[in-house]
């Protein structure tokens, strides 16, 4: 099995045109994967982030989100990161080990991206990538790899 084949891949935030805005996040399901890392894609931009991104989990899609402890860049995104591409990882087996932590991390995962107030705006999609799944395969799931095609050369 080719590594990749075990990943699956997600829409995270729609590529959007942000200005004085925050992002729209779509719900993370993580349910039968171990791990996730957030890819944040930068287009053009004239305009920083207000705060730093970050990813906050939730028990159900809609529920209430609270952060992700240490799942949070370490800087905004400035207003010259054009064409940067960044990354938030997450080890989601620390979901269920109450023994040792405080349990942070649910199932559903949202990506907070709040753009500054620009002329143009800051134009930003991201995309999640789910991993090491727990059941061994994703062969089971509904749509295994996420992705609407697959070519193989």
């Amino acid at each position: 099995m080719i590594p990749i084949e075990q990943m699956k891949f997600v829409t995270a935030v729609v590529p959007v045109l942000l200005d004085n805005a925050t992002a729209t996040a779509v719900a993370i399901d993580t349910k039968g994967f171990a791990h996730l890392r957030v890819l944040i894609t930068i287009g053009v931009t004239d305009i920083a982030t207000t705060a730093a991104p970050k990813l906050q989990s939730s028990a159900t899609s809609g529920g209430s989100y609270a952060d992700v402890e240490n799942a949070e860049l370490s800087a905004v995104i400035a207003d010259d990161d054009d064409g940067n591409i960044f990354a938030i990882d997450i080890d989601l087996t620390k979901t269920n080990d109450a023994a040792t932590t405080p349990v942070t991390i649910k199932r559903f995962i949202k990506l907070v991206f709040i753009a500054g107030d620009g002329s143009a705006g800051i134009n930003v999609c991201a995309n999640g990538i789910l991993s090491r799944p727990t059941q061994g395969s994703i062969d089971g799931l509904a749509t295994p790899s996420g992705l609407e095609e697959v070519v193989k050369a």
